[in-house]
Order: structure tokens, then C-alpha cells, then sequence
């Protein structure tokens, strides 16, 4: 099961002002993680005033947390790599922080 798009798009219209331009695959799991992600993404643009961001697109590889953006920064960067390293610990269908022990996994 995936995540819904358009609750992205509406709650966070400065990191998605247009659809990604290659996809937005969230597993459900992910959906918390991704959301603090998010916020926390429209923070620092905020405070920054950072201009032409957009979210390309979002996925899962490699069992991780993939965001890919247009515009980023070190901080930005550190952000991010934050959140998809934190991927690799919660399931992506159940959202357990038990990963491989959840029924999903075994």
C-alpha cells in the first residue's frame, strides 16, 4: 500500500509545487517518516528563503528512503541523508521500528 500523493502536495505545497517529475512511490510504512521529513524540509526553506525548490521524486531502493529535490545545499543534504538512513530502521509496509521482526518482514 502506498501513501496519498495529494495530503503530500496539500500539506506541503512549497516542497511539491508541481508533481514530482519521476514518481511518488511512499510505501505506507514510511508515511510518518517522510511527513517529520517534510516538515522539517519546509522549515529550513522557510527560515532560508530558499527559492525554486521542488521535490523530483520519491521512492524506495534498495529496502532505503529515497528523496531526490532539484535544489539542495549541504543542509539540505544533511537533512535528507538523515531521514533515508532512518529508512533502513523502520518497515516500510507496517512501519514497525522492529524491522525484521514485524510480520511484514519475516
Amino acid at each position: 500500500m502506498l501513501a496519498d500523493y495529494q495530503k503530500f502536495k496539500a500539506r506541503f505545497p512549497t516542497l511539491f509545487p508541481k508533481d514530482p517529475e519521476c514518481g511518488f512511490w511512499l510505501p505506507i510504512g514510511w508515511e510518518k517518516l517522510v511527513w517529520e521529513l517534510c516538515k522539517e524540509l519546509e522549515t529550513f526553506i522557510s527560515e532560508n528563503d530558499i527559492k525554486d525548490f521542488q521535490t523530483v521524486q520519491v521512492k524506495e531502493k534498495f529496502n532505503g528512503l529515497r528523496f531526490y529535490i532539484s535544489t539542495s545545499n549541504n543542509e539540505i543534504r544533511k537533512i535528507i541523508d538523515e531521514y533515508e538512513s532512518l529508512s533502513y530502521k523502520i518497515c516500510a509496509y507496517c512501519g514497525s521500528q522492529k524491522i525484521n521482526e514485524c510480520d511484514c518482514c519475516k
